[in-house]
């Protein structure tokens, strides 16, 4: 009974110490993998929206941007936002705000979304957009 406890003690020390590693290998392996799709069909948003989820978790802003941008046109609100907080990240608000303006729209009952809205219209010193955003 002792031994099967140790075994067992053992195996779990072991397998919790490798789950680090294989996290940041599967995060490295889906990369190559999304990029190799993407090569094959540049238009598929939902590979790129992946993608720019990896980017955005290693806090590569500058390659969410890149990895969207050219496609915004053909984003779901999930690619959408990711594209607005990496320009938030980057400091541009202009185009936080072009992005912003595009999910509200999309979704006009989300009263969060306007919060945000309001606050890209501030950091423009747009106070009378900004109060128009959230009413």
């Amino acid at each position: 009974m002792a031994r099967i406890k140790v075994l067992t003690t053992l195996f779990f020390i072991y397998f919790s110490a490798s789950i680090p590693t294989l996290g940041r290998a599967d995060t490295k392996q889906s990369a190559t993998t999304l990029k190799a799709k993407l090569d094959q069909v540049p238009t598929d948003v939902t590979s790129r929206t992946k993608l720019a989820e990896i980017y955005f978790k290693q806090k590569n802003y500058k390659a969410v941007v890149s990895t969207l941008d050219p496609y915004s046109a053909d984003l779901k609100v999930v690619g959408l936002d990711l594209l607005a907080k990496a320009y938030l990240q980057q400091g541009d608000s202009f185009n936080e705000l072009r992005i912003l303006k595009r999910i509200v729209a999309q979704n006009p009952e989300e009263a969060d979304l306007h919060i945000r809205l309001g606050k890209a219209y501030i950091k423009q010193n747009k106070v009378e957009e900004a109060v128009q955003s959230v009413r």
